[in-house]
């Protein structure tokens, strides 16, 4: 009965990609036209409480791969809800996490709906959290602090445009903090009267330093997957979206002065017919467009091109690329082109490759302990793998469950034998969304949720 309660308390975390027809309204525009259109479309969101809500919501929108808070100021990692923040302030970094602000709460007098917005709204360990205080972002010429993870405080650089103390977050996530102050100042776009000036910005408008800084850092540190899945677990829970991580091109078209081409980016879709050395892309149409150019990666930043995709010309809205590695993360994007140029970059599809199977064991391993892995790849279509670990022959039940509760699959009954195993789970007949993969064993229930986006 708990399992069920549980499974009907997540019904809400339903996590999503872009909705159809969301950016319609910014077509074509761009400077101030195009952000009073954002404003329009992620203004009026669904408000979280402070507290809980801000705290519950991590469990979905910054979790690691491993179950750990993802802490982008420090190395250390937390337990969710376990290490978290009691009120008092620890003497040292690596003793719990708590809420940081990445646009200082003080600046707009910690009113709703900014005070528990997500999008700016990190967890962080607590102590770095506190040497950032309300520093503005910025470059470092000489660190008075530096965290575990090479975040700086310390004296702004030479020729930033602004002379002080700042915080310097690590290179690899520059571009979303970068993407963030951008999403503030769009959502509260003519909504600023109470807030305050302060080194960054004048109200909600960032100054000309910061916009500079911020371009430099969303162009040095491409989308990540981090947030490409924050953004759509943030959309589960608050019902807007970051328009910069869903187009990136919308940065340079309000904040760096370029004017989009009148020909549409592609929607890029998610890959189907996934297995362990190929995988099928797909975008939508564009109206008027001869062709489109494709772009494949080994990373998120697309400097490891495929050779065959840097990019390949197409005519069709479907490519399927050979030749992969096993249980490989892939990454695509594209553009339309016509006679008179080209668009901006779609939005950037990930996926993992599976593992081949022709993998020989040469011997089987006993793990000394049991163990439920996370699903591979997740979000997946239509085909994803659960890793199983056991220490000796059990009895064991292992069945697909949707947001209800209900079984949609049962994958496995009966003796499993010890060592390793991979449970292959196919959602060929299933519908998109959240689903939870129940494993029974040794008297124990252990659950996994896993996406399924088609």
């Amino acid at each position: 009965m708990k399992k069920i309660f549980l499974l009907l308390l997540l019904t809400s975390i339903a996590f999503s990609a872009i909705p159809d027809g969301y950016y319609d309204n910014a077509s074509g525009l761009s400077g101030t036209a195009l952000k009073a259109a954002l404003h329009g479309i992620i203004d009026g969101h669904t408000v979280l409480s402070y507290t809980p809500g801000v705290w519950d919501a991590y469990q979905t929108t910054d979790l690691k791969a491993n179950g750990k808070i993802w802490d982008m100021y420090s190395a250390y990692e937390y337990t969710f809800r376990t290490d978290q923040n009691s009120g008092s302030t620890p003497g040292s970094e690596g003793v719990d996490y708590n809420r940081e602000h990445s646009w200082p709460q003080s600046f707009f007098n910690k009113a709703t709906p900014m005070v528990t917005d997500l999008f700016h709204v990190y967890p962080s360990d607590t102590y770095v959290n506190g040497k950032r205080s309300n520093y503005p972002y910025g470059e470092v010429s000489s660190a008075s602090y530096t965290s575990t993870n090479g975040s700086k405080l310390g004296t702004a650089r030479s020729g930033l445009g602004y002379t002080g103390t700042v915080f310097e977050p690590i290179d690899d996530y520059k571009g979303d903090f970068a993407r963030t102050y951008f999403y503030m100042a769009t959502r509260y776009y003519t909504e600023d009267g109470s807030w305050l000036n302060w080194a960054m910005a004048n109200g909600v408008e960032l100054k000309d330093w910061a916009i500079a800084m911020f371009l430099q850092w969303h162009y040095a540190d491409s989308i990540s997957t981090k947030e490409i899945n924050r953004n759509n677990a943030i959309y589960a829970l608050q019902h807007n979206r970051n328009p910069f991580i869903d187009h990136p091109e919308y940065v340079s078209y309000i904040f760096g002065g370029e004017v989009p081409s009148e020909l549409d980016a592609p929607v890029a879709a998610s890959a189907t017919n996934i297995d362990s050395s190929s995988f099928t892309a797909n975008w939508s149409s564009v109206a008027s467009a001869t062709g489109y150019k494709l772009y494949v990666s080994e990373d998120a930043a697309f400097n490891s091109l495929l050779s065959a995709y840097d990019p390949k010309l197409l005519t069709a809205l479907s490519e399927t690329i050979n030749y992969l590695t096993p249980e490989t993360a892939y990454y695509y994007k594209l553009k339309a082109f016509d006679a008179d140029g080209e668009s901006a970059f779609s939005n950037v599809i990930s996926l993992t490759t599976l593992e081949g199977a022709d993998t020989v064991a040469i011997e089987t391993v006993i793990p000394e302990t049991f163990r439920v892995g996370n699903t591979y790849p997740n979000p997946f279509n239509p085909r994803c793998i659960l890793p199983l670990e056991l220490t000796y022959d059990t009895y064991t039940e292992i069945s697909l469950l949707d947001v209800l509760g209900n079984e949609k699959q049962h994958l496995f009954t009966g003796m499993m034998s010890a060592g390793a195993h991979q449970i292959d789970i196919n959602g060929t007949d299933l519908s998109t969304g959240l689903y939870f993969v129940l494993v029974k064993y040794n008297s124990a229930n252990v659950m996994r949720k896993i996406l399924l986006i088609k």
